[in-house]
């Protein structure tokens, strides 16, 4: 510490002015001190001249440091005179996103963009950016800055825009990458907090997924009536089995009649085998053969007349006491055979005697 010839001369003046001693005197070529004078003088300077090379040797550590961060603060200063910077505002509840836990998200974003300095400062509040290149600090911009946004939004659509049990609002976060998905309902808002870049691409998403709304709308609502319609289709062929099987059972229970008279019911055996005979043909032949030519051969007439004849004997006396035609109530036969021309005008019917004949 004594190599420089200030220091010695300072350490020289201070050590004799204190320790009282009568030399001192510093050998360079053997690197020694010498001192002349009491012992006690001697300890004295010897302990001072300790001192001085300690704060020496301190003074000349922190020197080469002070040296070293000009050199460093003068190249700062050169590279930032020839980097680029940029500057954006920040809103003062987004500096969190900003920064990130422990600042982790700026130093991911100043080692993803290569950019040499990032900066939040929290009283603008702003970002920023210093970089080797315009491109660079772009991309740190791109990666740093976080927006809030509102969007308004009808009722009807925020069901279709949040989807089956969110499938919809999921998609688009993953999709774009936005921070924060919200929908303020008292408001009729979506709510989209992230990068810049993610918001923009979130409100793209919205505006196309919302343009098919009314598509799938119409759609839904022409299926629906498809649908009803095909139902009451459906309802139509289911019933016309029904109602047919119902005609049918009709006819054979016409066919199945008993024959009666005008005067009374036919008695005896003979009529009611006339009407069992009358009533299996009716449900065999349903209203066959005289319906199919438009006319019955005379023969089936006068077939059924004997026979009512041969049960019943003579006709049977009418109800009441009274006079009364005998008249043949055969189901379907009644309506079915042809009517037989009397020779005095009065048309017969299937199984009804003159009043004149036999």
């Amino acid at each position: 510490f004594l190599r420089r010839k200030a220091n010695e001369q300072r350490v020289v003046s201070d050590v004799v002015s204190k320790s009282k001693v009568l030399a001192f005197e510093v050998d360079r070529d053997v690197h020694q001190i010498k001192l002349l004078g009491a012992e006690k003088a001697c300890a004295t300077a010897k302990m001072l001249i300790e001192l001085h090379g300690k704060h020496v040797g301190d003074m000349a550590r922190v020197h080469s440091e002070r040296e070293q961060l000009s050199a460093k603060l003068q190249h700062e200063r050169e590279r930032l005179t020839a980097s680029f910077r940029l500057e954006f505002p920040v809103d003062k509840e987004l500096i969190g996103l900003v920064v990130g836990k422990g600042g982790a998200t700026v130093r991911s974003a100043q080692k993803a963009a290569g950019v040499d300095k990032v900066e939040v400062d929290p009283d603008g509040p702003r970002v920023v950016i210093v970089g080797p290149s315009q491109e660079s600090i772009e991309a740190a911009r791109e990666l740093l800055e976080f927006v809030s946004r509102r969007v308004p939004v009808e009722q009807e659509q925020i069901g279709w825009l949040i989807g089956k049990g969110g499938r919809t609002f999921k998609e688009l976060q993953e999709k774009t990458q936005v921070t924060r998905l919200s929908i303020d309902k008292a408001a009729g808002q979506v709510v989209l907090v992230g990068t810049r870049t993610a918001v923009d691409s979130a409100l793209a998403y919205m505006d196309t997924h919302l343009q098919y709304l009314s598509e799938f709308e119409h759609e839904a609502r022409e299926s629906e009536r498809l649908r009803r319609e095909l139902r009451g289709i459906t309802l139509q062929e289911d019933d016309e089995p029904a109602a047919q099987s119902a005609r049918g059972k009709g006819r054979g229970g016409r066919g199945g009649g008993e024959s009666r008279g005008r005067g009374g019911k036919g008695g005896g055996k003979g009529g009611r085998e006339s009407a069992a005979r009358e009533a299996a043909n009716g449900t065999a032949n349903g209203n066959s053969a005289a319906q199919v030519n438009g006319a019955a051969p005379r023969a089936a007439a006068k077939a059924a007349a004997a026979d009512g004849d041969a049960g019943g004997g003579a006709a049977a006396k009418p109800r009441g006491g009274g006079k009364g035609k005998p008249e043949a109530r055969n189901g379907d036969a009644a309506r079915g055979p042809p009517q037989e021309q009397h020779a005095n005008g009065r048309a017969l019917r299937c199984g009804e005697r003159t009043e004149a004949g036999p």
